[in-house]
This record gives structure tokens, sequence and C-alpha cells, in this order.
């Protein structure tokens, strides 16, 4: 599997006990949505390799105890903590209009909803403390950061493959004058 046709879940958090369960962060607002999980693909010196789920229970914290098999002491499951986690995108429920998962728009054109000009091209969104903020270069691969909140996307455009944005006043001049 190809990490491009996958999303990240999460990550393997601590150890869990001796008999080599561990604890998974999941890194997603819908956790629930994970609460049979089989199977994962753990990256392993920047390859996928899949671990099927001996247990798998699900906290209310957006944690998950896990055992995996084949994983049966303390010292296999150490050997895990820190690598991430993912499944493949195939299982991600289509999103419309615009609600958009982070990977989806990502090479998509930012334009400037009241000119209608390119800001430039998605480049990736940096999520810190609960916040995104898509990352967006320009012609001149000058980088302008604008937050990823409701109030500023007007639309999503899957088909043409832009981004319809109406930043805050004066948030585009702070990167674009010298």
């Amino acid at each position: 599997m190809n990490k491009s046709d996958c999303f990240q879940l999460g990550w393997v958090a601590k150890k869990h006990g001796f008999d080599g369960a561990v604890t998974l962060h999941l890194d997603t607002d819908f956790p629930k949505n994970y609460s049979k999980l089989e199977s994962v693909f753990v990256e392993i010196n920047d390859k996928l390799v899949p671990f099927f789920l001996e247990e798998y229970q699900l906290s209310n914290r957006g944690t998950a105890r896990a055992k995996f098999e084949g994983i049966d002491n303390q010292d296999d499951a150490a050997s895990l903590v820190g690598s991430l986690l993912f499944l493949p995108l195939i299982i991600l429920p289509t999103l419309t209009g615009n609600k958009f998962y982070f990977h989806e728009v990502i090479g998509f054109k930012a334009i400037e909803s009241t000119d209608q000009s390119v800001i430039g091209t998605i480049d990736n969104i940096i999520e810190s403390f609960g916040n995104a903020v898509f990352v967006i270069k320009n012609d001149n691969q000058q980088e302008i950061m604008i937050p990823c909140v409701d109030d500023f996307i007007d639309n999503v455009d899957r088909e043409n493959k832009t981004l319809i944005l109406n930043p805050p006043d004066g948030l585009l001049e702070l990167y674009l004058n010298d």
C-alpha cells in the first residue's frame, strides 16, 4: 500500500501493560468511526506495514488500547511507539459542499473571492492545537497562510480543483506587500 493511497489515522502513543499491547492516539474528530478496526498500516522505515488487531478497545478520549498480532512483549511494543498509523483513503465517506478532508484539497488553486484573483496553490495544511491553517504558495513560491475556518471558505469546487477563499481584510496584503 502506498502512502498516497492512505490517510494518517494517528500514531502509537505508548506501551500498555506487559503483553505487547499499545495505546493508540487517533487524530480524528470522529474516533467512533474507527470503533471496529481489524487492521491498520504502521509506518516502519518509510514503508507501510499491515498489522492485524487481536484486540482493540476505543476509549472516550480519542485513544484506543490495541494488541497487534505478533507483538507479544514490551520490547516489541516499545519498538512501535511513535510510529504513524494509516488507513486506506477508500474507507473515508465522500464529503460534499464546502466540507472536505485536508488531503483532498492539497494542490487546489486558492482563489480570492472578491476579485477572483489567484492567491496560489494549496501546498499544505498545518494543524496546531486544534487550529488549521492553509499554506498557500504563490507563483513566486512565497508562502501565504490563511486560517482554515468555515467563515473564510466560500466554495470548494472539486471539479475544477479550486477553493474560493474570503480571507480577513488586510491578511493577504501582510504577505504580498514588502
